[in-house]
């Protein structure tokens, strides 16, 4: 189960209705107990092992139809939000869980992913730091909002890629 909601199919909006029944008091209850950046880590956890989903959901106290709740819930709140806030949360919280089992994805890294998509070898990249391959949208979300709020890093990742093209090193951070 690929647990990120933000990268469903726009063009077919997702409802609450579609995941499984549960209580009114217990949606409520997992609503306020689970905040977006909450179930993006915990999603992230099931995509870096999905062999361990029922002992990850169970360590969070959740029930398989639960979390597939929260999921969609997830996915509502970020698909109604025009600020972007809940996707930022998304991103960085997912992101930054993902980066503590495998490394920070830091301008080198991204400047691979970048290379590796231009000659369609995204799977090694993802294989070579152990990232799910689920991990690549919200990537390239984080990344693509630093660049465009901070020109100083939009230069230094093109100095970056221009460098793995090469097959050069720059200096790393």
């Amino acid at each position: 189960m690929n647990a990120i909601p933000p990268t469903h199919d726009d063009s077919e909006p997702r409802s609450e209705e579609s995941a499984p029944p549960i209580s009114t008091e217990r949606e409520l209850e997992l609503k306020g107990a689970f905040a977006i950046d909450r179930i993006a880590r915990i999603a992230a956890s099931i995509d870096l092992a999905p062999e361990q989903e029922s002992d990850i959901l169970e360590a969070s106290h959740l029930t398989a139809d639960e979390w597939e709740h929260l999921v969609e819930h997830a996915d509502c709140l970020i698909s109604a939000d025009a600020g972007q806030d809940d996707l930022v949360r998304w991103d960085d919280a997912y992101i930054g869980r993902i980066e503590g089992d495998c490394g920070e994805v830091d301008r080198r890294r991204y400047a691979e992913l970048v290379v590796s998509g231009e000659k369609g070898r995204t799977a090694r990249w993802f294989e070579l730091y152990g990232i799910p391959d689920s991990a690549q949208v919200p990537i390239e979300r984080v990344w693509a909002r630093r660049i465009a709020s901070q020109p100083d890093v939009a230069r230094l990742v093109r100095i970056e890629i221009s460098s793995v093209r090469d097959g050069t090193d720059t200096e790393q951070g």
